[in-house]
């Protein structure tokens, strides 16, 4: 439980809405109430950018709602968060077939590509809707490059994504 000032500023959290299930943490704001719970928590419960923010008090499982809540509290307040589990993912690309993939640019770039929906091949590759690319065969890159280079690739690529389910 963490106390938030009547000046509520997100908790110094800047917040990333792409993905409609849960804010993705992009940035931890200097001088602000998550700088200072960060340097009295132990390292495993500092908050950092690539979290995802599950939960605020009780309400969950939608990132506008997750959002407004968190603007919204004053006093005490209850913060879900989980770390993305990261995989990399091989992605044929035979000539002729469509990937299946709809990628959406993020508000914030430390967010990663946003995968709204894959379907037929890169379904079949394990990705899913709902993951964020972190980088292309080994490159972190923006998503706008990544987006491209994924769109563009006449051969074999692996992506380095992060899921929250």
């Amino acid at each position: 439980v963490w106390k938030i000032s009547a000046d509520n500023d997100n908790f110094g959290l800047e917040l990333d809405l792409t993905n409609p299930l849960l804010p993705i943490v992009v940035r931890v704001v200097p001088d602000s109430q998550a700088v200072r719970w960060n340097f009295r928590a132990a390292p495993c419960k500092q908050l950092l950018p690539g979290l995802g923010l599950y939960k605020v008090n009780q309400v969950h499982q939608d990132s506008q709602k997750i959002h407004k809540e968190l603007l919204q509290s004053k006093g005490s307040i209850t913060l879900g968060f989980k770390w993305p589990s990261m995989q990399n993912v091989t992605l044929p690309r035979p000539p002729g077939l469509p990937l299946g993939l709809q990628m959406v640019l993020p508000e914030h770039e430390a967010a990663g590509l946003y995968l709204d929906r894959a379907e037929g091949l890169s379904a079949s590759a394990g990705l899913r809707a709902g993951m964020h690319v972190r980088a292309v065969d080994g490159r972190r890159d923006s998503p706008e490059r990544m987006k491209q280079e994924i769109e563009d690739a006449s051969a074999m690529l692996t992506l380095r994504v992060a899921s929250y389910v």
